[in-house]
């Protein structure tokens, strides 16, 4: 299954996802967020995989390096991350250099006011992530074509696509069938929790599993 969910803060919805064959999961590490989810309890949900084939993002957005580094390092002692499972998420474009040191491949948080043509000039960049909305906007003003094709032609054979899906988005075909996405990821929020940081478990599995007829994903 090629969904990612973002945003997880609890040992129990984490394992929960796995039983499910959720295998890309993403920790929010921004002190900001509702999702933020403190370092030992991410490594507290690490070392329960079992050192099972899964993926990790962590989220950050304009963090001091001195965060990003005390994670990782961390969970390089335990044996829990290498560079082949662990991907930093980053918003803002001056972090992709920023965090380059790091040596771990990096996703790119974009929004509208960023300057897409400068994806392939990151060699740590790995993948872009974009909204399901903003492509729907594309579509609704006839750009979106044109805007795939020069992304498209921009990235790099090794570069993924990752999209960024919301709960409550109407998926349509007429979008999907243009978009050449590699992860599709939803993030927890108040739409699949039945009170602050108490998640829904069935209703996120009902809503994954809608989105995984829609998609045509295979488990």
């Amino acid at each position: 299954m090629r969904f990612k969910v973002r945003g997880i803060y609890d040992i129990e919805f984490f394992l929960y996802l796995k039983r499910i064959g959720v295998k890309n999961f993403a920790f929010d590490l921004r002190p900001t967020s509702f999702n933020f989810t403190p370092m030992y309890k991410i490594i507290e949900m690490l070392k329960a995989t079992n050192g099972d084939n899964d993926t990790y993002s962590f989220i950050f957005d304009g963090e001091k390096d001195f965060v990003i580094e005390q994670l990782i390092s961390s969970a390089k002692k335990e044996g829990l991350l290498n560079s082949g499972n662990c991907f930093l998420e980053l918003g803002e474009l001056k972090e992709l250099s920023n965090c380059s040191k790091f040596g771990l491949p990096i996703i790119w948080r974009f929004n509208e006011t960023m300057d897409y043509r400068k994806i392939p000039n990151e060699p740590n960049l790995h993948g872009v992530s974009f909204t399901y909305k903003y492509f729907e906007k594309l579509q609704e003003s006839n750009q979106l074509y044109t805007f795939l094709k020069e992304i498209l032609d921009l990235k790099r054979d090794d570069q993924f696509i990752d999209l960024r899906l919301d709960w409550s988005d109407h998926l349509s075909e007429s979008v999907l069938d243009f978009l050449p996405a590699n992860t599709y990821g939803f993030e927890i929020n108040q739409q699949v929790e039945k009170s602050y940081r108490h998640i829904d478990m069935n209703l996120v599995s009902s809503h994954l599993e809608h989105a995984k007829r829609i998609l045509n994903l295979e488990s």
